[in-house]
């Protein structure tokens, strides 16, 4: 008997399947371009005739322990949060295998463009995703200049934590222009974990709303004005209970993993529509043009703005595809 989430679960086999994905450029200021790893989970429940099955995607740069290790702990039956995460969305799907669903189609969830090369960006984006660095700070102006030739577009800017010092972060938001401001919608992570409880940042970012994502300690939530919630960190009734603890507005974003990690953030989106409607913003779910096309691409489609599957049978829609690939058992 496994004990996860406050659930007894008794897990009667797990499969795996190693993948890799290979980015066209780095996806944030922390990490290289080099390919990232993560894990397909199969898994058997005793009450289930048929598997689930969930992404394991952790990212050591943001402060996950390694896949070998978060493996290790499933292994042993005492597994780690995002171990333990992706277990409950695997039950969810076998569950819903069970009773015959599809969890898709379901509600279209309208989607920020994450833009990591600015040179594809295009007009008829109305609502865009930057990473900004040390060097995007230090040479501001130029995004100013590239905000310019779309004034259509609405910014979101994800720091990742860039500013050690609220000195450094006062001084990159004073040179931010009045126009400039008008076109961002929120600075996510602007300073470094330590930092975000800080009573000063909201004097800081005067006229710019603040995003959490990660660090949903009560302090930091305290300077939130948006949540970002990645669903395959969270448990899905843990999930719809942040979205539904929190006063401001939530935003669903993949973690930048396998498009099987895709459609479950597409679900738990789906889930914190349904208890919070206005107050869950656009998503950030099309990630998987962030990756050199590789075997599960085909997997999931852009359509009109939003991310849906291929196909839709039960579950998260792709059993076929799943039940094509090479698994092992966990030893």
């Amino acid at each position: 008997m496994l004990a996860v989430g406050g659930v007894d679960l008794e897990i009667t086999k797990v499969e795996i399947h190693h993948y890799s994905l290979q980015p066209k450029t780095a996806l944030n200021r922390l990490s290289t371009v080099g390919a990232r790893s993560g894990t397909l989970l199969r898994i058997w429940f005793k009450d289930l005739a048929k598997p689930g099955h969930a992404d394991l995607f952790p990212w050591v740069e943001l402060g996950d322990l390694p896949l070998g290790l978060q493996l290790e702990t499933l292994k042993e039956g005492t597994p780690l949060p995002l171990v333990a995460a992706s277990v409950l969305w695997a039950y969810e799907e076998a569950r819903a295998v069970a009773q015959g669903v599809s969890f898709f189609p379901g509600t279209a969830i309208p989607c920020h463009t994450t833009l990591l090369d600015r040179s594809e960006m295009n007009a008829e984006v109305k609502l865009a995703k930057l990473k900004i660095s040390a060097h995007e700070v230090a040479n501001w102006q130029d995004t100013e200049e590239f905000f310019k030739q779309f004034p259509e577009t609405q910014w979101r800017l994800d720091f990742n934590g860039l500013f050690h010092d609220l000195n450094d972060a006062r001084d990159f938001w004073e040179q931010v222009s009045p126009a400039a401001r008008k076109k961002i919608e929120f600075l996510e992570d602007p300073v470094s974990e330590e930092l975000m409880a800080s009573p000063e940042l909201k004097k800081i970012f005067t006229g710019s709303k603040i995003a959490l994502d990660r660090h949903l300690s009560e302090e930091n939530i305290k300077n939130a004005h948006v949540l970002v919630l990645k669903p395959v960190m969270f448990a899905p009734d843990i999930l719809v209970a942040v979205a539904l603890g929190f006063k401001g507005d939530v935003v669903v974003t993949s973690a930048m993993d396998h498009p099987l990690g895709q459609l479950i953030a597409l679900r738990g989106a789906q889930l914190i529509q349904k208890v919070i409607g206005p107050r869950s913003s656009a998503a950030g779910l099309l990630t998987h043009s962030c990756y050199e096309a590789h075997a599960a691409s085909s997997w999931v489609k852009t359509e009109k703005g939003t991310l849906c599957p291929t196909n839709a049978g039960l579950g998260w829609g792709v059993r076929d595809q799943l039940d094509q690939l090479k698994w092992e058992p966990l030893t």
